[in-house]
């Protein structure tokens, strides 16, 4: 079944350990997970541009913010048919969605020279992390064919 695995900029891995699977649990996981990894390319080429200048603009944390955004609502978009995935799915989109307003604040805060805002940001983006880890833990389990 897909797998995820997460990492702390929220930069998801996902990587199909069974293709062919011809039960909806399997198409649905393989669903999710060719949706995500595209986008999470695209996330990853950002963030990793400012990882090796050692620091982000508020230019990049807006970039980064509508990348999370529209990940949410493709994963929004999915219309997956097995229940827990569906629901596991939604769940995600919410994390997803928190991880883009974060960004976007991250991004306000850089413009505006506010630090404590900045470090705020950057706390409650940890907090992000924590509960998408936690969710990519179950959505594993939940497509291995546990519930």
């Amino acid at each position: 079944m897909p797998k995820l695995c997460s990492t702390k900029r929220l930069s998801l891995l996902l990587a199909l350990s069974v293709i062919g699977c011809r039960d909806h649990r399997g198409r649905d996981c393989q669903k999710f997970v060719l949706t995500v990894n595209g986008e999470l390319a695209m996330i990853d080429g950002l963030t990793s541009g400012a990882r090796a200048k050692g620091k982000t603009s508020a230019g990049e944390m807006n970039q980064l913010a509508e990348r999370y955004q529209g990940l949410a609502d493709q994963v929004g978009r999915l219309h997956l048919r097995t229940p827990d995935l569906a629901r596991l799915a939604e769940e995600y989109g919410a994390v997803i969605k928190d991880a883009a307003k974060c960004a976007s604040g991250v991004a306000d805060s850089l413009e505006h020279q506010d630090l404590n805002r900045a470090l705020s940001a950057q706390k409650e983006f940890g907090q992000i992390t924590d509960r998408e880890g936690a969710l990519v833990r179950r959505i594993n389990a939940a497509c291995a064919g546990g519930s």
